[in-house]
């Protein structure tokens, strides 16, 4: 499944990549980033990400249903993905 739904996305991808004015398919303008630069705060981010997510072993979205399903543990990865978010937004 994950192997249809990442080949979905990279044909839309470079389809929207090499157009001029990307649009969806509702006529809504897509923003893609500008910026391309791997510097040390993406490093730094990107290697923080990986570590919490290999400590607690759960996926972004999951954590909310494992809550639903009575998996307490759950909320302290909630709790520290929102502080994560916090912090960024600073």
């Amino acid at each position: 499944m994950m192997i249809v739904a990442i080949a979905v996305a990279f044909i839309s991808f470079q389809k929207v990549v090499h157009q001029n004015e990307p649009k969806t398919l509702y006529g809504d303008a897509i923003d893609l980033p500008k910026n391309n630069a791997i510097d040390s705060n993406l490093l730094i981010g990107s290697v923080i990400f990986g570590i919490g997510w290999g400590i607690a072993g759960i996926c972004s979205a999951p954590s909310l249903t494992l809550i639903c399903l009575g998996y307490y543990q759950a909320i302290y990865f909630i709790i520290a993905m929102f502080a994560g978010l916090l912090i960024h937004r600073q």
